[in-house]
């Protein structure tokens, strides 16, 4: 149980996003995880739908297991681990859920996380907003992530692509990288013979083998040591026990530990196989946003506005 209030501990990086005015203002009071079986889903006790992945629960709402269903419940404001037995209704509830039918579960304290919880809803928030695109392309710029990790396990850069004729070189500490160009939106890069530590890096954009563009100032990049990869492995593991293939949970742990990339990489492959999934959807935009990838911020912008 230890690993799974660890676990909870990286969860609770998760920022939750809402809809709705009530649900905007004060957010989901519960994440449903690890649904097996038949489980369900209530906004008013009437109307239930199937889980099938994981859900946002608000205030209120109310949670169904068959003889054969069972899940977890994560509680940002009794900071508890709740597990759902089968044959069980409950209403979620910020006091703690309340039993209707069947027995309650054991729960699990996960300690002072409620503050962190609610700063983090309100950073998720901010990249939800319609109106946030004012950028023109007209010149050749290029943005890059301010601060980035990356490992032997995890070894691509990202940046946007400043058009087809460009080339680019990545500068890593006294590193030189020459990366050609691209028709692709992305330009995904896989660094080798990398040493530990923390290095300033940039990109120049080249024209005819000439830097046309470089940025006035270097950004951070951090290449884990063998030392932290254990680590790292060994809390991915601890999410893997709890919900195993889950790519939104890897990917909310990767993003928390500043492997960007690989959580961007989660959050697609989840969202591509749940693609009614909006409510994950601000997870990647955000991560879009910092990775600088403004096009795909953009067009991920437009699809959570177009439901």
């Amino acid at each position: 149980m230890k690993k799974i209030i660890k676990a909870f501990v990286i969860l609770s990086a998760i920022t939750l996003f809402s809809s709705g005015a009530a649900a905007l203002q004060d957010g989901p009071v519960a994440m449903l995880i690890e649904a097996k079986g038949s489980v369900f889903y209530s906004p008013d006790g009437r109307t239930w739908k199937d889980v099938n992945r994981n859900k946002f629960l608000f205030e209120s709402w109310r949670v169904k297991t068959s003889e054969n269903g069972t899940c977890m419940l994560l509680n940002r404001h009794t900071e508890m681990l709740e597990p759902v037995n089968s044959n069980t209704e409950l209403e979620i509830s910020s006091k703690g859920t309340r039993i209707i039918a069947g027995t309650a579960a054991q729960y699990e304290p996960a300690k002072n996380l409620a503050g962190y919880f609610k700063r983090k809803f309100a950073d998720i928030q901010k990249f939800t907003g319609v109106n946030r695109y004012g950028k023109t392309y007209g010149k050749v710029t290029l943005a890059t992530a301010k601060d980035i990790t990356l490992s032997d396990d995890y070894p691509e850069m990202v940046w946007e692509n400043a058009g087809t004729k460009y080339d680019y070189q990545l500068t890593v500490g006294k590193k030189v990288f020459q990366i050609p160009g691209s028709k692709r939106d992305i330009i995904r890069f896989k660094l080798t013979d990398m040493e530990p530590g923390s290095f300033k890096y940039s990109v120049q954009v080249l024209f005819d083998d000439e830097i046309i563009y470089a940025p006035q100032k270097n950004n951070t990049l951090k290449w884990l040591s063998n030392d932290e990869k254990s680590v790292l492995n060994k809390e991915k593991l601890d999410i893997v026990k709890i919900a195993p293939d889950n790519g939104f949970l890897m990917g909310s742990f990767l993003d928390e530990k500043g492997l960007k990339v690989a959580a961007m990489d989660q959050y697609k492959r989840f969202l591509s196989d749940n693609p009614d999934a909006d409510e994950i959807r601000p997870f990647l935009i955000k991560v879009l946003n910092e990775l600088e990838l403004g096009k795909a911020e953009k067009a991920e912008m437009e699809k959570l506005h177009s439901k």
